[in-house]
Order: structure tokens, then C-alpha cells, then sequence
């Protein structure tokens, strides 16, 4: 618990200088295609 303490009393601009340095994500995120070898093996399970 003692770790997650300093994210609550970080001060507002230093969060939101952290947030402008992410990327914004405008729709979905690409769905996950296992490579063929994977499913192979779990098709054969």
C-alpha cells in the first residue's frame, strides 16, 4: 500500500504533464491473431 501512496498526492500538473506525453487511442484496439503455430498446438490438445 505504501507504494501506491505517492500516485495519490502527486500534484495535478505533474499528472497531467504525464498524460500529455501518452498517445490518444481513438477507437478499438486491433484484435490478437496467435500466430499459427500456437493454434496448431492448442488444436491439437
Amino acid at each position: 500500500m505504501d507504494t501506491t501512496q505517492i500516485y495519490l498526492h502527486a500534484s495535478l500538473n505533474r499528472k497531467e504533464k504525464a498524460l500529455a506525453k501518452t498517445e490518444r487511442s481513438y477507437g478499438r484496439s486491433p484484435r490478437y491473431h496467435p500466430p499459427n503455430q500456437l493454434m496448431a498446438f492448442l488444436l491439437s490438445l
